[in-house]
Parts: structure tokens; C-alpha cells; sequence
């Protein structure tokens, strides 16, 4: 004989933790939009003509000055950690060079080609 199936229900302390962030975000967002007429200033009496006289030009302006700055700030991580930055002759030149070194301390390559290597690199 076989028993019969339980079904599983959560103790009644789960429920609760569960849907206190979903009374939270409804109670903000009712209380959001319960404000929202009081801040539209439907009349116009505190706004009046809503953008000013720089609206439309200062806006783009500022959009691309904080697009500059977001663009510089990633810019400026990128090249602390190494990822950019500037590639000039002299560290691929110094790179080549330590590995050359290396390859002729280890026995990799004769005194010769060491020479012809290091020749070309320096030209």
C-alpha cells in the first residue's frame, strides 16, 4: 500500500519574508503616484514656459559634456589597469630585447645569432 502524496506548504515565517519587498515596491510606487500631481505644476505657474531660454542648447551641451566625462573615467581605468595605453617603439623594442637575452642565457641560440638579432632590433 502506498502512501498518499504530501503537498509541500512553507511555514507561515517564509510567506511572510517573501512578500515584504513586494509590499515595499507597491508601497513606494503608490505613494510615487499619489505625489506625481503635486510635482506637474499643471498650471504652469512655477515653470512657466518649461526649458527657459537655454533649454534646447544647453541641454544637448550637457548631454555631451557627461558623455565626455563617462567616456574619460572609462578611459582613465582602462589605462590604469593596463588594458590601454601608449604603445611606443622603445618598450616593444626593450620587450624583444629581454626576451632575446633570455633565449641566449638559456643556451637557445649561439653567440652569432645573438648578435645578428640584437643588430636587427637596435636598426
Amino acid at each position: 500500500m502506498t502512501k498518499p502524496m504530501q503537498t509541500m506548504t512553507m511555514p507561515p515565517t517564509a510567506e511572510k519574508t517573501m512578500t515584504r519587498p513586494l509590499r515595499f515596491i507597491l508601497a513606494t510606487t503608490g505613494a510615487a503616484l499619489a505625489a506625481s500631481p503635486a510635482f506637474a505644476d499643471l498650471n504652469g505657474a512655477y515653470y512657466g514656459d518649461h526649458m527657459g531660454w537655454g533649454g534646447w542648447f544647453l541641454g544637448p551641451v550637457m548631454m555631451v559634456l557627461v558623455l565626455a566625462l563617462v567616456a574619460g573615467v572609462i578611459a582613465l581605468f582602462l589605462r590604469l589597469f593596463g588594458v590601454i595605453g601608449p604603445v611606443n617603439r622603445s618598450n616593444r623594442i626593450n620587450a624583444a630585447l629581454d626576451l632575446l637575452d633570455a633565449r641566449f642565457a638559456r643556451g637557445e641560440i649561439d653567440d652569432e645569432e645573438y648578435a645578428r638579432r640584437k643588430k636587427a632590433l637596435l636598426d
